[in-house]
């Protein structure tokens, strides 16, 4: 049987089973005059000050307090009979802590290390009034230490064959994978029936669990591929997204192009001087234009009305409200691209993992079913 480490176990049996408290009477008293009386060993006691280690909940717990002398208005000491019964049943409470777990056992050096301090304690103080306690507590931990030794196993506070304890032990594994199973926690159960498989005794246990991994396989395999359909469905959801997107980014970058352009040729148009149906160039070349349109040095003809109070053939808040929707656009395909692109890389990501786990369960089954 599995057993707890020394630490945990001291932790658990003093919330337990609780502690021995020091009787009233054995300890230091300083007395402070704000009425305040504390209990304890004094460790430092000289003109100015006194150092008194406190005990607090019975004993259990222990803290230093420094309080200076002009605070003080009485110190009792304990004499040298009270002193030894003190540190006797202090000694007495340390040992306190050290209860049987009614449910399993410990090592044996752990039984040895506690054993070891009753002797101590029993040795130190023979006549204490604490020796049939003493002797009661020594005689269970030696009992159990002898049953340990022995090769037996306590179990719900039964004590069983080091055989029967593996018995106990693989069923429990056994049921535990069962109910695991049932819940479609199929991973966690194998794990369970992976123990039992693997220790290989009891084979009528072995087999039941031999047929429940089989189960777990078989259902964790059906499981995962519909997951993978799924993923699948998804990446190719993804796909034509970001195709889309791209193609969107495309043309609105290309429309972005021939706004930018248009408005390059009606911003030269609108700087060049207008003399009814032609205009005269930087270099004094006069372009006729047939009332409305107008030739660029390319040959290019370029249609447009006047729109006088604006100075132009556009006014400026259409032209940029023009480019600015376009920019959006392209903006806007750009980010639906830039989220297609990475959903498309973790789903890509999540179905390798999928299609790993897959292969490697039916290579387990197959395993199995060639048994």
């Amino acid at each position: 049987m599995a057993t707890r480490t020394c630490k945990a176990f001291l932790v658990g049996l003093s919330l337990v089973f609780g502690w021995v408290t020091l009787p009233a009477g054995h300890a230091d008293t300083v007395k402070l005059k704000n009425g305040t009386i504390l209990e304890g060993a004094i460790l430092v006691q000289d003109a100015q000050r006194i150092v008194i280690e406190v005990h607090v909940a019975g004993g259990t717990i222990t803290r230093k307090e420094t309080v200076n002398m002009t605070e003080v208005a009485e110190v009792v000491r304990l004499g040298p009979e009270q002193e030894a019964e003190r540190k006797m049943t202090q000694a007495y409470v340390e040992l306190q802590k050290y209860r049987l777990d009614p449910s399993t056992n410990l090592t044996l050096a752990q039984y040895d290390a506690v054993i070891e301090k009753f002797l101590k304690f029993r040795a130190q103080y023979p006549n204490s009034h604490y020796k049939k306690q003493i002797g009661e507590s020594l005689a269970a931990w030696q009992a159990e230490r002898d049953s340990v030794a022995a090769g037996k196993v306590k179990h719900l506070g039964q004590w069983l064959t080091g055989e029967e304890a593996t018995k106990v032990r693989l069923q429990n594994s056994l049921e535990k994978g069962r109910t695991l199973l049932v819940q479609g926690q199929y991973e966690l159960a194998l794990l369970q029936l992976d123990v039992v498989c693997n220790s290989r005794q009891h084979p009528e246990v072995v087999a039941e669990a031999d047929a429940l991994r089989l189960e777990a396989y078989t259902k964790w395999l059906s499981v995962l591929t519909t997951v993978r359909q799924r993923l699948q469905t998804q990446i190719q959801v993804q796909q034509q997204r970001l195709t889309t997107a791209k193609e969107k980014r495309t043309n609105a970058a290309v429309e972005l192009k021939e706004v930018k352009t248009k408005q390059e040729a009606r911003e030269m148009a609108e700087t060049r001087p207008y003399y009814g149906n032609y205009w005269i160039d930087d270099h004094g070349y006069r372009h006729y234009s047939s009332g409305s349109y107008w030739i660029d040095e390319y040959g290019h003809r370029h249609y447009y009305s006047r729109y006088y109070p604006y100075g132009g053939t556009t006014p400026p808040a259409k032209r940029m409200g023009e480019e600015a929707g376009k920019q959006v656009t392209v903006n806007s395909a750009e980010i639906e691209a830039t989220d297609a692109e990475k959903q498309l890389s973790l789903l890509q990501h999540d179905l390798a993992g999928i299609e790993a786990k897959i292969t490697e369960i039916q290579s387990r089954v197959s395993l199995l079913q060639r048994r």
